[in-house]
């Protein structure tokens, strides 16, 4: 069965439970420039805790929903605050760097951060976990699955049909974007080799999975105009949703280009990426040709309305084929809320199913009633993409991920 929907999810990066206790302390003891174990021992506990409830509940890599309905939904404010808390050992001489590893005490304090790739489908040749002796890199796994979950609530706990849902889901998706920018600073300030870590994190993923929520969100943002639209709408109207649609289609462009890159693109599951990837940018490209054409009905331009329906049949043709033989995935992977259709490849049946009707209508009529000029392929309008999420990721992390945002502050009793 094919069951290409339209949302996928970021895989969850898995870690082995460690005894920080021990190994902070330990380091602590040996390498701190001011302070002793028994002065940040609560800080210690506390991050040992943390860490220890977020291994207990992501169990693999597609555990999103387990993970998010343990503990009260409470999975996500824990990697919140616990990334809070680790930025602010950073700011208190604790490691942050590959660079000082033999140097600064860790190797010798035995303190070790382990993360599994999260799509490791253990395939040949593929580094499938890496153990790193710092704080950036303890950063870096967490911030991704922040991201992950992000993904998850984005997809399936938001309401799509709703302008408030929707706000929320565009909202989800503009972060988890700014995250996979932001890893890609963390991992240059840990001086972090790509051939030293895990394929997921090397810049040709991060970016893959950065376009991949932008398009994501960019679909959000169809909706909202798609659920705007009407029998009165203007022509204008549906060339902006035109616009939204390549811009959709050319953000998974760029995620499949990123897909493609040697480091992850013999990976099985990478593959399946790209090929979502590559039938979502057929969709919207299709949609938008017949959302076109509905703005050049609303003008009149019945000649052109024919030529570009013909050239929507033939594309969604052509992207019904590539995903009947292309678009397997994990089931456990891919998501999408009702009202965004059962699957990518039922959404293209169904829009070739309109463009044929609508077809054959306006031919009968402009043979009896319009007698309008049917122009060629080549005499169309282009369609100008816009983009209206990559912009939004400018920015720095939101308050709430950082320290100064903590309901209990980290270091206050050494202060």
């Amino acid at each position: 069965s094919y069951i290409t929907t339209m949302l996928l999810l970021i895989p969850l990066k898995t870690t082995t439970q460690i005894d920080l206790i021990t190994q902070l302390s330990r380091w602590v003891e040996t390498s701190h420039p001011r302070y002793s174990p028994s002065q940040v021992i609560n800080e210690i506990k506390r991050l040992h805790a943390l860490r220890a409830d977020i291994n207990k509940t992501i169990t693999n890599s597609t555990a999103h929903s387990y993970a998010y309905n343990k503990n009260n939904n409470h999975t996500i404010s824990d990697l919140i605050e616990y990334h809070a808390c680790l930025v602010a050992c950073t700011d208190r001489g604790f490691p942050n760097s590959a660079r000082d590893a033999k140097v600064n005490g860790t190797i010798d304090a035995q303190l070790q951060f382990s993360w599994k790739n999260a799509f490791d489908k253990h395939e040949e040749s593929t580094l499938t976990e890496e153990t790193k002796s710092h704080f950036n890199y303890e950063i870096a796994c967490v911030l991704w699955n922040i991201a992950a979950f992000k993904t998850y609530t984005a997809a399936t706990v938001h309401d799509w049909t709703s302008k408030e849902g929707l706000t929320l889901v565009k909202k989800d998706y503009e972060i988890s974007a700014l995250i996979f920018k932001q890893i890609e600073e963390v991992l240059k300030k840990a001086s972090t080799k790509s051939n030293a870590i895990t394929s997921d994190l090397t810049d040709a993923t991060l970016n893959m999975c950065k376009y991949m929520c932008l398009a994501q969100g960019q679909i959000c943002l169809y909706e909202v105009l798609k659920q705007k639209l009407n029998a009165s709408s203007s022509a204008g109207a549906y060339t902006l949703i035109a616009q939204i649609a390549v811009g959709a289609a050319e953000l998974y462009d760029k995620a499949l280009k990123s897909s493609q890159e040697t480091v992850i693109k013999f990976n099985e599951s990478s593959k399946m990426y790209g090929s979502h990837f590559k039938s979502l940018s057929m969709l919207f490209k299709a949609r938008a040709e017949y959302l076109q054409s509905m703005a050049e009905r609303k003008s009149g331009e019945y000649g052109s309305e024919i030529t570009r329906l013909r050239r929507c049949t033939e594309m969604t043709k052509e992207a019904i084929d590539f995903t009947k033989s292309n678009g397997k995935q994990s089931a456990k992977i891919v998501v999408g809320p009702s009202s965004l259709g059962k699957s990518a490849l039922d959404t293209m049946k169904s829009l070739k199913v309109t463009i044929k009707h609508r077809l054959n209508d306006v031919v009968n009529e402009n043979a009896t009633i319009y007698h309008e000029k049917i122009p060629e392929d080549g005499m169309l309008q282009k369609i100008e993409g816009k983009d209206m999420m990559s912009a939004t990721i400018s920015g720095t992390l939101p308050d709430e991920f950082l320290p100064q945002s903590l309901a209990r502050p980290m270091f206050a009793s050494v202060d």
